[in-house]
């Protein structure tokens, strides 16, 4: 049977631990799962600053679906409703999702058919929709730049993201602020996934973006 410890802060109900009210957690407890254990099977977990996905399969449905707690300050959460437990994120019942990524203060997941969805935090361009005038948006959205592009992999750093394509291409957007994007310069924000030229003769296989 699958269990989930989790421990560290709690301030922004981040551990998903309910009525629980206090801000600390010195040592691992056990999660209070929001579902049927028999119908449902942890695949993973990512962390932000503070917020939490898990990604669950639906073993009765054949499909994945996504919970989220934590601090929504940034609507970084995906849906409405409690933060300090676990609750499905909306948006994304028709795309079974099979990674997800958290940032800082934005969510990233990739869909079986090898589409990005992301929401949260949007200041340095993090979720790559091509334009920096919403600053937060509430619910998963396409991006579509990399639509077609046969996504098999990402990674979030605190405010940018990597993607990895099956040809072994890698796009990079976000914040820039020392480089992070890999386009031999720094100091400003990329809104729309760019590709790394200088990585396109060379087949990448994995992806990690720091935070």
């Amino acid at each position: 049977m699958q269990k989930v410890y989790c421990f560290g802060n709690n301030g922004n109900g981040e551990l998903g631990l309910g009525a629980i009210e206090d801000d600390y957690i010195l040592t691992p407890r056990k999660q209070r799962l929001p579902y049927n254990r028999r119908q449902y099977s942890l695949l993973q977990l990512s962390s932000g600053r503070n917020h939490t996905l898990l990604l669950l399969k639906n073993i009765h449905l054949d499909q994945n679906v996504i919970f989220s707690c934590g601090s929504n300050e940034r609507l970084q959460l995906g849906r409405n409703g409690s933060w300090k437990k676990l609750e499905q994120v909306d948006g994304l019942h028709h795309h079974n999702i099979v990674r997800i990524a958290c940032g800082s203060n934005h969510c990233l997941v990739l869909s079986e058919a090898g589409q990005l969805f992301s929401w949260g935090c949007n200041l340095f361009g993090q979720l790559g929709l091509g334009s920096r005038e919403e600053f937060e948006i509430a619910k998963p959205s396409l991006i579509k730049k990399l639509a077609t592009k046969q996504i098999i992999q990402i990674s979030c750093g605190g405010n940018h993201c990597l993607a990895l394509t099956k040809n072994g291409e890698v796009y990079s957007w976000g914040s820039n602020a020392f480089g992070q994007i890999g386009i031999g310069n720094s100091g400003y924000c990329i809104s729309m996934p760019m590709l790394l030229t200088s990585l396109q003769w060379t087949p990448v296989r994995q992806i990690s973006a720091g935070g």
